[in-house]
């Protein structure tokens, strides 16, 4: 099941740590058996 978001690398203070911190909950739900991430960042 992807889970993507519009916003790409436009995001910035509050609403980029409101994602990670959405993402990371959803990832490190018990249910959730494994996680890929795939990004466009070089670091």
């Amino acid at each position: 099941m992807p889970i993507t978001h519009p916003y790409g690398r436009l995001q910035f203070g509050e609403d980029l740590e409101l994602t990670f911190r959405t993402l990371i909950g959803t990832g490190s739900n018990p249910n959730v058996t494994a996680v890929l991430v795939v990004g466009l960042e070089h670091s």
